[in-house]
C-alpha cells in the first residue's frame, strides 16, 4: 500500500489534514486542488475506500438550501419508487380482489365474518346489500356484505388407509 492517507476536512481553501505513509495518487492530489481552489461547489463529498482507509473530503461552506435541496429530491424520489409506488400497487390489488369477492357471493359459499363467525350463504339480499348466513342447523343471521372477510377454505379430508 503506497498511498498516502488524508484524512481531515477541507473548507473554504483552507486544508486541515495528517499525512500517513508516502506520496498520494495522483487523484487525491487532484481532488485536494480543486477544493482548495473552489472548483467543486457546495457540499461536495468523495469517498474513496483504500484497503482499511476512508478518506474523506468535505468542500465550501454556506450552501444553504439550495445545495442539499436537490439532494433531499433525490432521496425522496428513490424512497417514493421503492417504498410508496409498490405499497399502493399492493392496496389497490388487495381493494379489487375483496371487491370482486364480494361482487362474487352466492348462496352456498361457506364464509368467514370479520366478527369470526363462520356460516353458510343462505340468500343474498342485492337490493339493501345484506346476506343472510345459516351458522347452525336452525339458526341464521343477517350480515352486511362488506362484513364478510373471506370465503372459508375447506380442508380436502385425506383418505384413511386401509386397515
Amino acid at each position: 500500500m503506497n498511498a498516502r492517507t488524508l484524512v481531515g476536512t477541507v473548507r473554504a481553501g483552507h486544508a486541515c489534514h495528517h499525512q500517513v505513509g508516502p506520496q498520494p495518487p495522483r487523484q487525491i492530489l487532484e481532488v485536494q486542488r480543486r477544493v482548495t481552489s473552489g472548483l467543486l461547489p457546495g457540499y461536495l463529498m468523495i469517498m474513496t475506500a483504500t484497503p482499511g482507509v476512508l478518506l474523506f473530503f468535505q468542500t465550501g461552506g454556506g450552501g444553504g438550501l439550495i445545495g442539499i435541496l436537490p439532494v433531499w429530491i433525490l432521496i425522496f424520489a428513490i424512497f417514493y419508487f421503492l417504498v410508496i409506488r409498490p405499497q399502493q400497487r399492493r392496496q389497490r390489488q388487495a381493494q379489487q380482489d375483496r371487491d370482486s369477492l364480494l361482487k362474487g357471493l352466492k348462496a352456498g359459499d361457506k364464509v368467514v365474518t370479520t366478527g369470526g363467525i363462520y356460516g353458510t350463504i343462505v340468500a343474498v339480499r342485492e337490493k339493501d346489500d345484506t346476506v343472510q348466513l345459516r351458522i347452525a342447523q336452525s339458526v341464521s343471521i343477517e350480515a352486511e356484505r362488506g362484513s364478510i372477510a373471506r370465503l372459508q377454505v375447506v380442508a380436502e379430508k385425506e383418505p384413511e388407509p386401509v386397515k
